[in-house]
């Protein structure tokens, strides 16, 4: 097997797994009613605040996006998920609990449920977090791995063959390419697609802009979308998507190239570099397994104090 149908037979088995993270409610219109009262705004103040924090504490910026795709799955479930649509306090503690949850199984360092409660000045408990943890959960069917958009970045650039692209242009296209799908991740109008779709918009604009010669269509166009034209590809709403995030990257930084390949890597549009609540004022000093909490050691290895 050769490395690059090693790396599609990866992008395969990510999308059919991506089946299962991407349930029918999340392809509504995000700016329907379905969002109201707590609305969309909300959601995206809630996830400058995953980023800031996550930030504070060492943790990948990917992280924030597991933790959104488990309040998205939430929200999009009957019961709890529509009650927290409806209530700014628990739509918090979802929130809150979903970045916690995150953290615990995908980094090596986890938060204690005090830190949680402490950040909300005195919204919940560390004991509610404990109790929505649970509820999360099993909402989710123990569905806690979701293929990101950046898991999908990095197995596309790995199909462009090294004589197209230098290891520093595949740098400079993994943060193109990163920052294009932060934006997506805040807009309503793109939140709601595919990671899979969203990662091969970002990587084909980079590839664009940064003139290398390689289709990525032609590699996975027909696991995406049942085609390898790229002509084809562009005739699906898909077109119209991918030329906004073109745009979207354009406006936030000014020009897409070549100011924006000198940033580095940890640098962050304006939009998720504010601070998004009065919640990080709490200095960030705890960090433990809660051992009340939810934790599988089939799906992570165990936090170190």
């Amino acid at each position: 097997m050769t490395p690059t149908s090693a790396t599609v037979e990866i992008i395969e088995c990510m999308v059919r797994q991506e089946a299962f993270y991407h349930p029918p409610g999340m392809d509504e219109d995000p700016t329907s009613e379905r969002f109201s009262p707590v609305g969309v705004e909300s959601r995206g103040r809630m996830l400058n605040f995953f980023y800031d924090l996550l930030g504070k504490i060492g943790s990948s910026r990917e992280t924030a996006e597991i933790a959104v795709s488990y309040l998205d799955r939430f929200l999009a479930t009957p019961g709890l998920g529509n009650q927290a649509l409806c209530n700014k306090k628990l739509f918090q503690l979802v929130s809150t609990t979903c970045l916690y949850t995150a953290v615990k199984v995908h980094e090596v360092q986890a938060m204690t449920p005090k830190l949680m409660a402490d950040l909300s000045h005195g919204v919940f408990t560390a004991e509610e977090v404990e109790e929505m943890e649970m509820i999360l959960v099993q909402a989710l069917k123990w569905r806690l791995n979701p293929p990101t958009s950046l898991a999908f970045v990095r197995q596309f650039l790995d199909l462009v063959p090294a004589k197209a692209m230098t290891r520093e242009m595949k740098r400079t296209a993994y943060d193109l390419a990163r920052h294009q799908t932060e934006l997506a991740h805040e807009d309503p109008r793109l939140f709601c697609e595919k990671k899979s779709l969203v990662a091969y918009m970002a990587v084909q604009n980079t590839l664009e802009q940064l003139d290398v010669p390689f289709n990525l269509a032609d590699s996975v166009g027909v696991l995406l979308l049942g085609t390898h034209s790229t002509q084809e590809m562009s005739s699906y709403r898909y077109g119209s998507l991918q030329s906004m995030m073109q745009l979207r990257l354009t406006s936030k930084l000014g020009r897409f190239l070549p100011s924006f390949m000198s940033f580095p890597s940890s640098t962050a549009p304006s939009s998720i570099r504010k601070r998004s609540a009065s919640w990080l004022s709490t200095p960030i000093q705890q960090y433990d397994e809660s051992p009340r909490s939810v934790h599988n050691n089939a799906l992570a290895e165990p936090s170190k104090a």
